[in-house]
């Protein structure tokens, strides 16, 4: 074998590998592409809350429709303008359409009627929730604000 027939074999060998290893790239990337789709959770699923906002002097209430396992947070933020900052614990809202809080008033959120143990970033909706944003007075209890 000379050496023309032996570069014209190293070059067939060479471009099988490159092909082989392409084929194996597009196929462990569909791979993974089919694992994440059969692990997402049900994200898509299209769910309605009903979020209320008390700003004291006045209520606002509103249907939004939003993803299966969407935040409280992203809900607010999708339908009101929202001032926040972030901090170890998640996001702290300071305002809510331009309607701050102060030294004594602060922003708290309800998942129907309750306080949750976690952020309003954390939390993820689920089914009909009904989602509240409240201002309200440092020395003020939640069941005042009804």
């Amino acid at each position: 074998m000379d050496l023309t027939e032996r570069l014209e074999r190293f070059t067939e060998e060479v471009e099988i590998r490159y092909i082989a290893a392409g084929l194996l790239i597009v196929l462990g990337l569909g791979l993974i592409a089919g694992a994440q789709l059969l692990d997402s959770p049900e994200s898509d699923d299209q769910i309605r809350v009903n979020l209320t906002v008390d700003y004291r002097d006045s209520i606002d209430s509103t249907m939004v429709d939003v993803n299966n396992s969407t935040s409280a947070f992203k809900a607010l933020n999708m339908t009101h303008e929202v001032g926040y900052r972030e901090s170890s614990y998640g996001y702290f809202i300071t305002s809510i359409n331009g309607v701050s809080g102060n030294e004594t008033q602060y922003w708290i959120y309800q998942v129907n009627g309750e306080t949750p143990e976690v952020g309003s970033g954390k939390y993820q909706l689920s089914g009909e929730d009904s989602l509240r944003f409240s201002l309200m007075n440092e020395n003020e209890s939640l069941e005042a604000t009804g």
